[in-house]
């Protein structure tokens, strides 16, 4: 799908025996339904990602899209509401579990749902697939393996296909938007000490770590000065305010090589994997 379709109606549940199992399993791990990232996943990635793929840099529908990291299934149904062929996968099989349920209540086209013990090394051959998405997963990641991963996705896409990250917490800012806590981005790992990963202080990451570690890519974002970017968070209804800061400050940014959605609180870029 290309344009905007700002008329587009989210999808709706439309099996209540996949409704019912969902449920069951959400609460049998303890997730609270109306929270957004679980009962409200699918809605929250069609108004937070939809139109981010319809101003891709090429067509969704039909193309062989990863999804790093599906949680719930939310973005894996949207991208395959959209016409994808979807795989995701996740390194937890129970919530694999659920985001295969969630899909099939809103009666999403197949989607592979794949378990991963280790991100850093994907079961796909190289080029498999058309785009890659990490949609809020790698500052959740062993930081220790954030390269390493972060060049396994790029091997799996094409030469002249799309990278996106989106929904990344930055930790430029104060407030970790994740966690909500305030000043854990800017303290070192150090003082995490001997504290199990399970319990190590929830932290953002650097615009580097986000914006590099895909081999050869282009920033499609900086290439095309933002207009791609700013036409999504418009169709997604950012407020005039917030454009008018986004239109100033993405030139600001763009003298000094930067692209402007890595300094955000929620970082957003788009990357082409140069051709060989």
């Amino acid at each position: 799908m290309n344009g905007t379709d700002t008329s587009a109606r989210s999808p709706s549940v439309v099996s209540k025996e996949a409704d019912a199992r969902f449920r069951a399993l959400a609460a049998a791990r303890g997730f609270r339904l109306e929270n957004r990232w679980v009962g409200g996943a699918v809605e929250h990635a069609w108004r937070q990602t939809r139109h981010v793929f319809e101003h891709f840099g090429l067509p969704i529908e039909g193309a062989r899209v990863l999804e790093l990291g599906c949680y719930m299934g939310g973005t894996a149904t949207v991208l395959a509401v959209l016409g994808a062929r979807v795989t995701a996968v996740d390194v937890d099989p129970e919530s694999l579990e659920i985001a295969s349920v969630n899909a099939e209540r809103y009666g999403a086209p197949a989607i592979r749902f794949e378990h991963v013990t280790n991100l850093a090394y994907l079961p796909f051959r190289d080029g498999e697939f058309d785009a890659a998405v990490c949609y809020g997963v790698l500052e959740y990641v062993p930081h220790a393996e954030l390269g390493r991963i972060k060049a396994e996705v790029a091997r799996t896409v094409r030469n002249g296909g799309v990278i996106w990250v989106g929904g990344t917490s930055g930790r430029l800012w104060p407030r970790e938007v994740h966690s909500g806590r305030w000043l854990t981005n800017y303290l070192p790992r150090i003082v995490d000490g001997a504290r199990a990963p399970s319990s190590a202080l929830q932290r953002g990451l650097w615009p580097w770590e986000v914006g590099r570690g895909f081999g050869l890519c282009d920033n499609l974002d900086l290439l095309d000065g933002g207009e791609h970017f700013l036409a999504a968070a418009r169709s997604r209804g950012m407020s005039v305010a917030k454009l008018a800061v986004l239109r100033l400050g993405i030139p600001v940014a763009r003298t000094l090589g930067v692209w402007a959605g890595l300094l955000l609180p929620a970082m957003s870029v788009r990357l082409r994997k140069r051709s060989n």
